[in-house]
């Protein structure tokens, strides 16, 4: 067998091998996943930055309830389910919540939580589209921008307390 031939050969035999680990740790571990659109502003996607942030998603702190609110969450769209979004979350099952622009109020039910986007302008998401939104539709928890370079940085999350009218102490336990 040539070089060649024995180098192909070992190409295709890692490839078969790495493809199931690396999907494996993709779907139960985290992995980057792409932003694209403005209604995280300024947090993702800044003005006069790239059109684009790379951010790594971790999927483990879902799978494990380790998550609170604040975090930026990576989660299926209530309404189309091929659409993938990624909203801030601002509350819990059982949390009641002040709903911006209106004199309302919110209780959010049991098994949901309600996410909003950081540009209120340019986001759809509870407060205009959704309303309170399914816990299982979220896939993982933002924790990074790994791209652009000059904004690698890690995303705090934001406290949503002043919106907060009573909070569920019971829904999750703070990180």
């Amino acid at each position: 067998m040539s070089q060649r031939a024995r180098f192909l050969r070992s190409v295709v035999i890692k490839t078969c091998w790495l493809t199931p680990v690396v999907v494996t740790v993709n779907d139960l571990v985290g992995g980057p996943a792409t932003v694209h659109g403005r209604s995280m502003q300024p947090t993702l996607n800044p003005s006069g930055s790239t059109p684009i942030d790379l951010v790594l998603v971790d999927k483990l702190s879902i799978r494990l309830f380790k998550y609170s609110r604040g975090d930026v969450v990576l989660l299926r769209s209530p309404v189309c389910p091929d659409a993938v979004l990624i909203k801030r979350l601002v509350g819990l099952e059982g949390d009641w919540l002040t709903l911006p622009d209106r004199i309302d109020i919110a209780k959010i039910p049991q098994g949901h939580c309600w996410v909003e986007g950081d540009n209120p302008e340019l986001s759809e998401d509870s407060r205009n589209k959704y309303g309170p939104v399914p816990l299982a539709l979220i896939e993982g928890r933002v924790t990074h921008v790994l791209w652009p370079p000059s904004r690698i940085s890690r995303i705090p999350p934001v406290d949503p307390h002043r919106r907060l009218l009573m909070k569920n102490s019971f829904a999750l336990k703070e990180r």
